[in-house]
């Protein structure tokens, strides 16, 4: 169950670095504005798939996967 834990463990990571991507990417469309924003996406088209609900499936996964003698 080790093993198992630390992948939940690991999925929750991504999930929050994927959210905090998101959280940054819509920082800089408010800083820097939708011209600058749709340069960034030209160089980086998958940028738009860090928004909104992306994480959200993550963090389910990180749930299943966490062993029932670890839910809280």
């Amino acid at each position: 169950m080790k093993n198992l834990q630390q992948a939940a463990d690991d999925v929750g990571v991504i999930a929050e670095t994927v959210e905090t991507l998101g959280k940054l990417l819509d920082q800089f469309h408010a800083k820097h504005g939708a011209e600058l924003y749709e340069k960034l996406e030209k160089v980086w088209p998958d940028a738009i798939n860090f928004g909104g609900s992306a994480p959200k499936p993550l963090y389910e996964l990180e749930r299943k996967l966490t062993p029932p003698e670890d839910v809280e």
